[in-house]
């Protein structure tokens, strides 16, 4: 079972999205959320590329989607929310 993690007294959010430069380094944070859901809410801009981190990987928002669907697909429920 996995620990809760806690900065000082807040808990730590599973998923950060950062805004990325033109050499697709991660530079500026931009939001962090709790739940997959709030993850494809997030409005992203077509003319940014942005990066997703989470469990200490950063994915694309591409590779964030496929990640998400084979996970889904493998255990057996509907990505479609």
């Amino acid at each position: 079972m996995k620990e809760t993690q806690w900065a000082g007294s807040e808990l730590v959010k599973h998923f950060r999205i950062f805004r990325c430069d033109v050499n697709y380094q991660p530079r500026e944070y931009e939001a962090e959320y709790d739940n997959i859901e709030e993850v494809r809410a997030h409005r992203y801009r077509l003319d940014r590329y942005y990066q997703i981190r989470t469990n200490g990987n950063l994915y694309s928002i591409r590779e964030f989607n496929v990640m998400l669907l084979t996970y889904c697909h493998r255990s057996g429920i509907s990505p479609v929310s």
